[in-house]
């Protein structure tokens, strides 16, 4: 039996905004955390003068600005 292959992916547009920063990229770690697996994710944005390196360090900023939180309830 073949395995299929992926067919789906994650856009996120404006992926260096403040809600990006904020919200998305600590959602998506928590989720990697969490043993959740995702698909491809690709980052959109019009930010001139942004390279690899800048984003990878403004999601990390986000991600790290979080911290870990234990949820108020178990997951279902």
């Amino acid at each position: 039996m073949t395995e299929k292959p992926i067919s789906d992916a994650l856009v996120l547009y404006g992926a260096t905004g403040d809600l990006a920063r904020r919200k998305i990229f600590p959602a998506l770690h928590d989720m990697l955390r969490h043993g959740r697996t995702l698909p491809p994710i690709l980052c959109v944005a019009h930010s001139p003068g942004w390279d690899i390196e800048r984003l990878r360090a403004h999601a990390h900023d986000g991600i790290s600005g979080v911290g870990y939180r234990a949820p108020a309830r178990p997951c279902p």
